[in-house]
């Protein structure tokens, strides 16, 4: 009989790590290992249900590389896939402990940035633009220089829905990547 109850705690233990390696697949983008839209939507609805930000010190970045659809002309799907990447790592390079980044769809980014000071927003926004201008891609065969576009959005007193900040951001995006 002692046997038989250790086969069941190993068991027990494998399917535990299968269902948290699930689970942590249901939540997080495959390419880029950042949360996915839905799992940063609901966050970003804990974070603005349980927090106070009548102070504006968190602020919502939505973030797309510049030219994509010429990029896309000219890029396979691997080469695209290595930008996507590329972008990702300097968008976490870029950020705090208590940030939360997520893929946001094929090419956009958001991050929940959260600073003591308001005028430290735009630091962390500066921070992936210039560092990815600086950024020379290697795509085997060929490199290319890249550059992103940012909105932002902070968060406020009057913010209430995830939805809302982000499609904030998003249109603040548009007007900056029209620029």
């Amino acid at each position: 009989s002692e046997q038989c109850i250790q086969m069941m705690v190993r068991e027990q233990d494998a399917n535990l790590v299968l269902k948290e390696e699930l689970d942590r697949l249901r939540k997080t983008d495959q390419l880029t290992q950042m949360n996915n839209r839905q799992t940063f939507t609901d966050r970003l609805s804990a974070f603005i249900s349980e927090e106070q930000h009548a102070d504006c010190r968190s602020a919502i970045l939505y973030i797309e590389p510049d030219g994509i659809e010429d990029l896309q002309q000219k890029l396979g799907m691997q080469s695209i896939d290595t930008y996507i990447l590329d972008l990702a790592n300097i968008i976490r390079g870029c950020m705090d402990d208590g940030d939360l980044t997520a893929r946001f769809s094929d090419y956009g980014f958001v991050a929940l940035v959260k600073r003591d000071d308001k005028s430290d927003l735009l630091d962390a926004a500066n921070c992936v633009i210039e560092n990815y201008s600086d950024h020379i891609i290697d795509l085997g065969e060929q490199t290319m220089s890249a550059a992103c576009s940012i909105g932002i959005a902070t968060l406020g007193s009057l913010t209430r829905d995830a939805e809302e900040i982000i499609a904030q951001a998003r249109q603040a995006f548009r007007q900056a990547s029209l620029k």
